[in-house]
């Protein structure tokens, strides 16, 4: 797979991999994946906040029943 990368954050690619000495390949690598993860996390919380609206909803429903 190919992907491009604009000018601008090759060059910021390039200073950190020198700065710190590590491999741009390393550094796509794990930024890609702390990505992803932080995608999934977000994923996970908004299917627990819409849990959470249901069941709320639920809730209201059933206290106006009882009014």
């Amino acid at each position: 797979m190919e992907i491009q990368i604009s000018e601008e954050t090759m060059l910021k690619l390039k200073d950190i991999s020198q700065t710190f000495n590590f491999n741009e390949e390393e550094i796509i690598e794990k930024a890609i994946t702390l990505y992803l993860k932080n995608l999934e996390n977000s994923v996970d919380l908004k299917k627990e906040m819409e849990s959470w609206e249901s069941a709320g909803i639920e809730d209201l429903n059933i206290f106006e029943k009882k009014l």
